[in-house]
Parts: structure tokens; sequence; C-alpha cells
């Protein structure tokens, strides 16, 4: 049994993992619960990763968040090109951006989740990869 103070003590400390990881804020609460709950299923194991491991599937299961907790798409970034540039930087973002409509919108959030360094699943991961090699082909033609 855990007193309240180790109770509240713990809880303290899987919404600061839940928040590093990127849960946003709104559900950092019912993150935590969900980490307890899973640590008291482990038989009450210390040190083995359980709480990271259950704040990055709760990252999952809320979506791809920045850490403020908005929803950062690849189509916003696109929304917000300037019209031209004297270094020809915007032609190459414009060639991108029409390259990047050949993708699903599983391997745009895959790939973007990768650019930002995110923990991601296999499935994922294997949408990142096709995104890319999409995007390879798309580019040299």
């Amino acid at each position: 049994m855990l007193t309240q103070a180790q109770y509240d003590g713990r809880l303290t400390y899987y919404r600061r993992v839940a928040a590093d990881v990127g849960v946003p804020d709104l559900w950092l609460d019912d993150a935590a619960q969900e980490m307890m709950i899973r640590w008291w299923r482990s038989g009450w194991l210390e040190g083995s990763g359980i709480a990271r491991r259950a704040a990055i599937d709760a990252v999952r299961r809320y979506g791809p968040r920045t850490m403020r907790g908005y929803r950062h798409t690849t189509e916003q970034l696109h929304d917000r090109l300037p019209a031209r540039d004297e270094y020809g930087l915007v032609a190459t973002l414009i060639d991108l951006r029409k390259a990047m409509r050949v993708l699903t919108t599983r391997q745009r959030q895959a790939l973007s989740r990768s650019v930002a360094g995110r923990p991601m699943s296999a499935a994922e991961s294997s949408h990142a990869y096709a995104a890319r090699r999409k995007l390879r082909a798309a580019l040299a033609a």
C-alpha cells in the first residue's frame, strides 16, 4: 500500500515524465493515471522504464503534438511559404510542396514526426521510410 504522500509524489513524477515526452497539458492527468495503473499492474516494479514507455504510449494515443499541445502538421508549414526571394529558395520549397502532395496523410504525419525526433512505432517508421522514398523520386523527376 502507498501512503497519500507517496501517491502524490509518484503522480507528480508521472506528470513530469508525460510532459517531457510531449503529452499536452490537457491530458497530463489522464496520462499520469494510466502510468500509475501500468506501474500497479507490473507488480510495483521500480526502475524498469515503465513510466517512460507508458508516457510514450500516451503521446501516441493523443496524437502528434508540439510541446505546447498543438497539432503540428506539414500542411500548416506549406501555407506559410513566402511568395518570392532572390536566392531561388522559394522555387525549391515550392517543388518540395508539390512533391509532398504525392504522400498519403499517414506518410506526411510520420515524416513530420521523424523530422521532429519524436518516438515512433514500427508502422510509423515504415511510413516515414516510404515517404522519403517517394519524395526523392518526385524531386528527381
